[in-house]
Formats: structure tokens, C-alpha cells, sequence
């Protein structure tokens, strides 16, 4: 997840990125057993975290492209201005 985040290239919607916060979650849960501290982070975080995704909103046009865009070039020409 981190390197997608780094890269900027794979989370065009909410969706995606909610597939893979949720995917943490399962793993955590089922390569964990209940009584460990690990599960129960995952069990509390996934109370927390769920609201939060259903509310996100999809990213607009513009921000897609804006994603899709941006590079080290973009970032200077932003300096430049």
C-alpha cells in the first residue's frame, strides 16, 4: 500500500484504496488469533477506519488528471510560476 501511495498510480477511486485498507485488516485477522494484540488493533482500527471510507468521495475529473500528471517535471514548473 505504501509503495502505491509513493508510486501515485493506483488508487484512482475510493474503491481501490478501500479494497486494500480492508485487505490489512482481513490478513491481520486471519494470520492472528483473537487474543493477540494484533487482531484486536485490527478489529479496533476497522471500527474506526470503516465510517471514515464510506464517507470519502470519488476524486473529480480534474484530480484524476492532476494525479495522472504529476511528476518531478510538474513540481518544478510549479516552483518556476
Amino acid at each position: 500500500m505504501e509503495k502505491k501511495l509513493e508510486l501515485r498510480k493506483s488508487y484512482r477511486t475510493k474503491n481501490d484504496f478501500a479494497k486494500d485498507v480492508n485487505l490489512i485488516f482481513k490478513n491481520a485477522k486471519d494470520y492472528n488469533k483473537p487474543n493477540t494484540i494484533y487482531y484486536r488493533y485490527a478489529v479496533n482500527l476497522e471500527e474506526y477506519i470503516k465510517p471514515h471510507l464510506e464517507h470519502m468521495t470519488e476524486p473529480s475529473e480534474i484530480e484524476l488528471q492532476e494525479y495522472d500528471q504529476s511528476d518531478d517535471k510538474k513540481v518544478v514548473k510549479k516552483e518556476e510560476q
